[in-house]
């Protein structure tokens, strides 16, 4: 039996350490689709899996696992987490392991095993190379992460396997100064184009941009919180507009 899903729940990350959440159900989703089947076929697309529901991990079970090195960065994908039955952005980050998009720490998954319903879908998998054009060279990647009181963590794991060759142009890249004052100014939104890549002093990051016209991205952070990260960093934006 496959899984459906209620709709999305998106978690951003605040200038404070709080952490906010942005949740769209299937209503919501689908209010801009004029007739039933468009609104059936668009959930049969994107947000019904084919994933039964007993092969869906408990939170607290997927944390402990990770903690015993049973699930492990090597023998598997995070796929999908579900927050209270909404797919989500989460994701878990410790020693020995960094899966998902926005990355939590140890101690703070297990507060949201808490509070929400958290179920994850671990598959087996093979990652394929890419093979892409080297035009645009990163230095690996680095990985931001939320803690436990709120802390924001900077981490370049050794271990992950990344592809250092990008198909894009140096001089199509916006700077992340730029790209933010884009955004307010509604010059890009949602709806005109894809959030492609956020690169740190050279860096591919799992960053994202979470504003009351755009959400997109893995790590999403509020405005004030991505200013600030331009000021520290040299952040470039790859943006592919529609």
């Amino acid at each position: 039996m496959k899984y459906k899903s209620k709709g999305l729940l998106l978690f951003a990350y605040g200038k404070e350490g709080e952490l906010y959440t942005r949740k769209w159900d299937m209503k919501a989703l689908t209010k801009n689709l004029s007739s039933n089947s468009e609104k059936e076929d668009f959930q049969e697309m994107f947000h019904t899996h084919d994933i039964d529901e007993k092969d869906l991990i408990d939170g607290k079970k997927f944390l402990e696992n990770v903690r015993n090195r049973l699930i492990t960065n090597d023998n598997g994908t995070l796929s999908h987490i579900f927050v209270d039955g909404y797919e989500s952005n989460l994701g878990l980050i410790s020693s020995d392991f960094s899966q998902g998009n926005f990355l939590l720490t140890e101690n703070l998954f297990a507060e949201l095993c808490e509070e929400y319903n958290i179920k994850a879908h671990w598959k087996n998998s093979v990652n394929e190379k890419l093979d892409t054009p080297i035009i645009y060279q990163t230095k690996k990647i680095v990985l931001f992460a939320c803690g436990e009181n709120g802390e924001l963590y900077h981490v370049k794991p050794e271990d992950v396997q990344k592809s250092n060759n990008c198909d894009i142009e140096k001089e199509d890249l916006f700077d992340g100064k730029e790209f933010l004052e884009d955004v307010r100014n509604k010059c890009i939104i949602d709806y005109d184009g894809s959030l492609e890549h956020i690169f740190v002093n050279g860096f591919e990051s799992n960053l994202g941009l979470a504003s009351n016209d755009f959400c997109q991205g893995k790590f999403l952070v509020m405005e004030d919180v991505f200013e600030e990260l331009c000021e520290e960093y040299n952040i470039k934006v790859d943006w592919a507009g529609r």
